[in-house]
């Protein structure tokens, strides 16, 4: 009889062993994704807060900021694991969040005082993520990772303002001919323009032009200067309404843009 009882236990106690959760060797590779993504959503937080966030919904902006440094310290302690749970979440709430300013802007004036100041600032965020410097390799329309990662990030902000539309001017150092960099420089913008409506813009928020060689930012002597000038640079134009003018922005001279 003890002998059926035992036969009877042992596959549950089998199941129980193979259910518990299998052990997990963190490499490096992990570890940079986790902070990327953790970057990402760091910029999100500051994205939403900007866009009325943090006079519209102070408890949940701080919430999502503890969360966030909890989500880092993990990172730092080793605790992958317990991180990536904590940004899981964190995303989550961070998209219900936007989903609740949208209706609270519509419906009510809590970010009204703010929001000329917010968009001046967006608008800044916007060329600084899109003027990244190394932005391509040597002969090539290859956008580097870290300047894709920038422009994912712009997208999020463009997403949310249909009446901003950019201007995208291709660029390349003075290696090669003319005629082959002024087609270069149009396959770079087109590549920027790609990443873009990849992460959800609108295609007529983009146009696209090339200059190829023909304004560097600096003498294309050594291998420095042919990189920065390798690049897209991005004006932005601002669309307030029928009656009044198109501004156009650059983050070269920003600060000199006229009043809207």
């Amino acid at each position: 009889m003890n002998g059926c009882k035992l036969t009877w236990l042992l596959p549950l106690f089998l199941v129980a062993c193979s259910s518990s959760p299998p052990s997990y060797e963190v490499n490096a590779k992990d570890v940079q994704m986790a902070r990327i993504r953790l970057d990402q959503l760091g910029f999100e937080i500051e994205l939403l807060g900007l866009k009325g966030g943090v006079h519209c919904m102070p408890a949940r902006m701080q919430r999502m900021t503890t969360q966030h440094r909890l989500a880092g310290s993990e990172l730092l302690t080793g605790m992958v694991d317990d991180a990536m749970i904590n940004m899981d979440k964190l995303a989550v709430e961070l998209k219900q969040s936007d989903n609740l300013l949208h209706q609270l802007l519509k419906k009510t004036y809590c970010g009204h005082t703010e929001n000329a100041f917010a968009e001046s600032e967006l608008q800044q965020k916007l060329l600084l993520l899109m003027s990244l410097d190394n932005q391509f390799p040597s002969a090539s329309a290859r956008l580097l990772p870290e300047y894709q990662r920038a422009l994912a990030s712009a997208a999020k902000i463009l997403i949310s303002h249909p009446h901003w539309t950019l201007s995208l001017v291709g660029h390349t150092d003075n290696q090669g001919s003319s005629a082959s960099n002024l087609k270069l420089g149009q396959q770079r913008a087109e590549a920027v323009r790609d990443v873009l409506v990849k992460h959800g813009v609108s295609e007529g928020q983009i146009s696209i032009t090339s200059q190829g060689e023909m304004q560097p930012v600096t003498i294309n002597a050594d291998s420095i200067g042919r990189l920065a000038n390798r690049r897209v640079d991005a004006y932005l134009l601002i669309h307030p309404d029928r009656d009044r003018p198109i501004r156009t922005y650059s983050l070269k001279d920003w600060y000199h843009a006229p009043e809207r």
